[in-house]
This record gives structure tokens, C-alpha cells and sequence, in this order.
């Protein structure tokens, strides 16, 4: 209380106030939440103690925790619910810099396959290293594949700047093709056009032009070297031109001959290697079939478009000579037909070493004789029946049966005997004038007809042969 007294000595006391006197708060603490000190572009956080009514921070903030980004002297009041107060100690924040941080390049960005570009990294002394795209930890990188390269510097107090992204692009080696505008093969004086594609920045061609398509008049070996629009450089393929100097064709015959006789054939070879062959005959293939005499010459276009024209060839085929006629004096058979050489057969054989215009048969049987003349042509006689009656069998028990016998128009011939057979109709003189044959058959007899009107009236001798059997019977015709 309190009692007061005024100028006349009077006195008089107040109330009684009751009094409370509270404690101050303690100094608060400042907690760091990060660094310190830290990297510029960092922050930290500072955090008084909870509890209290109030904080007003040095940098005028009123909540229990602030942001910082950068250094300087710290403090922060706080106010408890009795509203006493109480500032911490000043805390001091250091901001450091980050490193400063390029990347040298030494090539260019845009490579080519197969070449490379070098990136260094340059930081402040201490600092080291960390590649992001593989984690490289040095500062020099060989770059042979396209990406994007950041590298990352963190220097002695372990703050960190990071590079500028560096891209780095690859592009292949151009492969030019070259296309050949016409043909490979040059004909005499002509010319074709080669085409090293579209694309390109530049052209080099082994010839010096520098143009993407050029005319070749000469044979030989082209190429062409490409530069593409990303400054890589590739050389195509070789092309080689050729000339066909000379077109023509040589004509041959298969056989060696250009000479033959009536009846044969010759054929004709153009040669290989051509696309089109036209003759005189108009026939279009490359060898040629000839049965007659005459000039032949062949055109002809190889793959490439060049023609040509043989020179023209003459065929030329014998009439063989007429057939010798055989005639039999005593025991001998001879031909008065003239030739430079003869070869008689017996039953279809040649015999060996007869070779002369007469013979002197050793055995029955059907005798012939071919005729070759200066051409090499042949002919050859008719059938000659040479023999005696000791080999011969006559009876229709024995194997064959002539009905009728005499005969006027048709003769049939019935054959009791098994096996191929062959019937023969001769003169007596032994020319032969029919003849048919008739395989085997289950039916028996088998019969042969005859037909006789051509011939005069007279006897006739008919035969038949069926393997190591011979039967001989006479027919007369009236």
C-alpha cells in the first residue's frame, strides 16, 4: 500500500495492491537446420525454441522457424505467455560461393562416325568432378557418341556448380550409290550417265567433276566421294564401264560342216553371250536347224543394247546318189553302180571287209549294199535273197501257211509258229517287193495280208523270219 500526506499534515493510505514479479524467459537457442557455413543458391533453416507466445526474428519474421539464403548475424526474441521477453545470442551464418565452373571443347559438336570431340572441365583448385551421364569422376572426356554431357564441379568446402549441358550429335558416313542411267556396256560411240544420288552438300567424282551426275563416252572404273549436309564424308562403290569394241557374231556349224546330204541336217551356232538373235530365216533362236541349200547370215543384240551382223555362210547339201541295184552272176552278187566306196550288209550286219563293188556270199540270207559317193552321201540297194533250199522249210506244220496259193488279188499269210515274225515278198530273182512283221499275240495262227494287184503274173518266193527260224514257201500269182 501507500499513504500520502498533504500540505496541512493530513495523511490518508491507498488499498494494498498484491504484486507478482515473473521470471524472465532463459536465453532461447537457435537451432540450424543444414550448413553452415553454406553454399550459395542453398539455404538453411533457423529454428527457436517452441513454447512461446511470440518470436520476432532480427530480419523482422514472427514464426518459430525461418528460411535463410543468405550469411549474416542472427537473433531472435521471444515472448512467453506472462509476456516477458527474452533475445538469444546472435548466431552468425557464412554463405559461401559456389566453384566457378567451364567446360572446354576441343573438336566439333556435330561429328562424324568414327571421329570424336574432347570436353574439359575447368573448376577452381581442389575441385573435383562427376559426370552425370556415366559417372565419370575425371575432368577430360573422349566423345564418340551422340548425347548431352553435364559434369558437376564440387570444390574444397563442398559446394557444388553444375555446366551447361553440352549436346553432342553423330551423324553416319554417307554411303552414296551410284546409278548407272543407261548401260554398262558402251557400243562404239555411245555413251551413258551415272547418277551419285541426291542429298549431298558437295560432289567429288574420280574424274573431277563435282556435279552429281556425269557422262562417261570412255571404259573404265568410277567412283564418286560424297560430302553430306553434316560435313561427313563417304565414298560409294566402284562402277565399271565397259565397250563391246566389235559385234559379230561367228557362225558355225555343230558338226564342223557347212556341207551335207539331201535328207540330213545342219545345224547352225550363232555363238553365246547375246540377248537377241534374229536370222535371215526369221527365226529368233541361237542355233538354227538347215535341211536346204542356201546363204544364212545372223543379227544379233548383246544385254547391254550393242548390234552386230554375221558374215553371211553358205550351206550346201548333195543329192545322194540313186540306190545301187544288185545282180548275181554264178555264186557272186555285185553292183555296177560307180562310187568311192561300198559296204555290203548280210541280214542287216555289215560284213566286215566287204568293201567292194562285188561278194561272194558265204551264207544264205538277205544280202544288201550301200554306195557312198566323192560327197560323202550314201544310198543303199534293196534286199537281195541269197541262199539254197537246204535251209529253208516248207509246210504248214512246219510254221507257215499261204492262202490262197495261187493268189490273184490279196494273199494272207498265216503263222503257226510263236514270236516276232517278219514276212517278206521277193522276186525270184530276189528283189524285195513287201514286207510287214506282227509282234506276238495269244491268238494263233496270226495272219498277214498281202496285196497283190500291182504285181504281173507270175512265181513268187515268201518268207519268214522269226529270230534263229527262217521258213521259204513259193506263191503264185495269176
Amino acid at each position: 500500500m501507500v499513504t500520502v500526506t498533504n500540505a496541512a499534515g493530513c495523511s490518508t493510505r491507498s488499498a494494498t495492491v498484491q504484486c507478482t514479479v515473473f521470471a524472465r524467459p532463459s536465453v532461447p537457442g537457435i537451432a540450424v537446420v543444414g550448413r553452415n557455413p553454406f553454399c550459395d543458391g542453398d539455404s538453411v533453416i533457423l529454428e527457436a525454441p517452441a513454447g512461446y507466445a511470440a518470436y520476432v526474428w532480427s530480419t523482422g519474421a514472427t514464426t518459430q522457424r525461418i528460411t535463410i539464403r543468405t550469411g549474416g548475424a542472427y537473433t531472435v526474441t521471444v515472448t512467453d505467455a506472462n509476456g516477458c521477453s527474452r533475445t538469444s545470442d546472435t548466431l552468425l551464418l557464412v554463405r559461401r560461393p559456389r566453384p566457378e565452373l567451364t567446360v572446354d571443347i576441343q573438336g566439333r559438336l556435330q561429328l562424324c562416325q568414327g571421329d570424336s570431340v574432347v570436353l574439359t572441365a575447368r573448376s577452381v583448385p581442389g575441385a573435383t568432378f562427376f559426370w552425370l551421364d556415366d559417372g565419370q569422376a575425371s575432368a577430360r572426356r573422349v566423345i564418340r557418341t551422340s548425347g548431352t554431357y553435364i559434369v558437376i564441379a564440387t570444390d574444397t568446402n563442398g559446394c557444388r556448380a553444375q555446366s551447361q549441358p553440352v549436346t553432342v550429335s553423330v551423324a553416319g558416313i554417307p554411303a552414296p550409290v551410284i546409278t548407272i542411267l543407261g548401260s554398262a556396256t558402251l557400243c562404239p560411240n555411245d555413251s551413258t550417265r551415272l547418277d551419285a544420288g541426291d542429298g549431298f552438300a558437295s560432289y567429288q567424282w574420280n574424274t573431277g567433276a563435282t556435279t552429281r551426275f556425269i557422262t562417261v563416252r570412255e571404259p573404265g572404273r568410277y567412283w564418286c566421294i560424297c560430302t553430306s549436309q553434316a560435313g561427313c564424308v563417304g565414298s560409294s562403290d566402284t562402277v565399271t564401264i565397259t565397250r563391246d569394241t566389235t559385234v559379230r557374231p561367228v557362225v558355225t556349224a555343230l558338226n564342223g560342216r557347212l556341207t551335207a546330204c539331201e535328207g540330213d541336217t545342219i545345224t547352225l551356232d550363232a555363238g553365246p553371250g547375246y540377248l537377241l538373235y534374229t536370222w535371215n530365216t526369221g527365226a529368233s533362236a541361237r542355233r538354227l536347224s538347215v535341211t536346204t541349200t542356201g546363204t544364212y547370215v545372223v543379227h544379233v543384240q548383246t544385254p547391254s543394247g550393242c548390234r552386230g551382223t554375221s558374215d553371211t555362210v553358205r550351206v550346201v547339201f548333195y543329192p545322194a546318189p540313186p540306190p545301187p541295184a544288185i545282180e548275181r552272176t554264178g555264186d557272186t552278187l555285185r553292183t555296177s553302180s560307180t562310187a568311192v566306196a561300198y559296204q555290203w550288209y548280210l541280214n542287216g550286219e555289215p560284213i566286215a571287209g566287204a568293201t567292194t563293188p562285188f561278194y561272194l556270199p558265204t551264207a544264205d540270207g538277205r544280202y544288201r549294199v550301200r554306195i557312198s559317193d566323192a560327197n560323202g552321201c550314201t544310198a543303199l540297194s534293196t534286199e537281195y535273197l541269197f541262199g539254197g533250199s537246204s535251209t529253208v522249210e516248207h509246210s504248214t506244220a512246219a510254221g507257215i501257211e499261204l492262202i490262197p496259193n495261187p493268189a490273184e488279188e490279196e494273199l494272207t499269210v498265216r503263222i503257226h509258229v510263236e514270236g516276232t515274225a517278219t514276212v517278206r515278198l521277193y522276186t525270184l530273182l530276189g528283189q524285195l517287193l513287201a514286207e510287214q512283221s506282227v509282234l506276238p499275240s495269244s491268238l494263233h495262227p496270226r495272219e498277214l495280208r498281202f496285196d497283190l494287184r500291182s504285181l504281173s503274173l507270175g512265181t513268187y518266193l515268201v518268207t519268214v523270219h522269226t529270230g534263229t527260224r527262217f521258213y521259204r514257201a513259193p506263191l503264185v500269182r495269176w
